[in-house]
């Protein structure tokens, strides 16, 4: 299962569609405060991953995530943004980053990948995956936080 946060109600159905046409369940919510509320329900699911905007009403997506660590340390995100400056923000909140407008095949092979390595676990001794979707400068001080790519490093994006 897939989580989708993000206010513009297009992004949340194209996001849900294409990643339900892979085989995956996903569920959209259109800020960070439903899907904290969300979180206190019983029915709570913890998902795969959560795909999340960072500029939303009440809360961004950032302070979501730091929420959401709280009790889940280990939980995955992929920050969607159409915001260059927000990949340089992202730090180690985040294991991915998609800029808008997004390339579908792009969120096809996070998706997937990120199912990969949910059911079968990262390979050992790769470390390559993580990094490869951070900008050159970035690289001496950025590393995925949860090793969530390692298994995607056999596959090339394009």
């Amino acid at each position: 299962m897939f989580h989708i946060v993000d206010d513009e109600l297009m992004i949340r159905d194209v996001l849900t569609e294409l990643i339900s046409s892979l085989g995956h369940d996903v569920k959209g919510f259109s800020c960070p405060v439903e899907y904290l509320d969300y979180m206190k329900c019983s029915d709570y699911q913890r998902p795969i991953a959560i795909l999340t905007d960072v500029r939303m009403p009440k809360m961004s997506g950032f302070e979501m995530i730091k929420e959401i660590r709280e009790y889940y340390p280990k939980q995955k995100f992929v920050v969607i943004s159409g915001y260059s400056e927000e990949r340089v923000a992202l730090g180690k909140r985040a294991c991915q980053y998609i800029a808008k407008p997004f390339n579908p095949v792009e969120v096809e092979y996070i998706a997937n990948s990120m199912a990969n390595c949910h059911e079968h676990g990262p390979l050992p001794n790769v470390t390559e995956g993580c990094k490869k979707q951070v900008s050159e400068e970035h690289l001496d001080v950025w590393e995925c936080p949860l090793d969530c790519f390692d298994c995607d490093t056999k596959h090339e994006l394009f």
